[in-house]
């Protein structure tokens, strides 16, 4: 191999290797095209953001934006509501180091679970992907604690979901 070939050689490597430095390195990247998902205890994906169980106020503000609403729950948390996304944080307190403890889903957030339970997914369908839940006798909650997530039923349609840390 003559000296003259190893720098083709580099330079046809090199739009390759900007291209997986730039996927690799750029969070944002990483996110586009995604649409929404759910990861029980994890977070939430939507439209190109992810919210993460235990993150701070400060970050998610920083990514989400300022809620519509700031609703204080006492010794529960701060409830941040941010309805053009379908969804609200409890965060533990007032400041802005305060973590994200739960994200509560509505009606009208697209994502789904690995399994395919969502808004909208039927007691089949979520029976089908997480087995026997734990059912709040009041509110008829069903209740996954162990992988963090639960599900409030309109009918027989999952209204709403919450996704918080593995165990509560």
């Amino acid at each position: 191999m003559s000296a003259r070939e190893r720098p083709n050689r580099r330079r046809a490597a090199l739009p390759i290797a900007v291209s997986l430095i730039l996927i690799l390195a750029c969070p944002a990247c990483d996110d586009a095209g995604k649409g929404s998902s759910v990861d029980p205890g994890i977070g939430v994906h939507s439209n190109g953001v992810s919210i993460r169980i235990g993150e701070l106020r400060s970050d998610t503000a920083g990514r989400l934006g300022q809620p519509s609403s700031a609703r204080n729950l006492g010794s529960i948390g701060v409830l941040l509501s941010y309805p053009d996304r379908h969804l609200s944080l409890l965060v533990s307190g007032e400041g802005d180091a305060a973590p994200v403890t739960a994200i509560y889903l509505a009606t009208g957030f697209e994502g789904r679970t690995p399994g395919g339970s969502g808004i909208g997914s039927s007691h089949a369908d979520v029976t089908a992907e997480f087995q026997a839940a734990a059912i709040d006798p009041f509110l008829g909650t069903w209740r996954y604690a162990a992988i963090g997530i639960a599900f409030d039923w309109d009918g027989n349609a999952a209204g709403s979901i919450t996704v918080s840390s593995p165990g509560i």
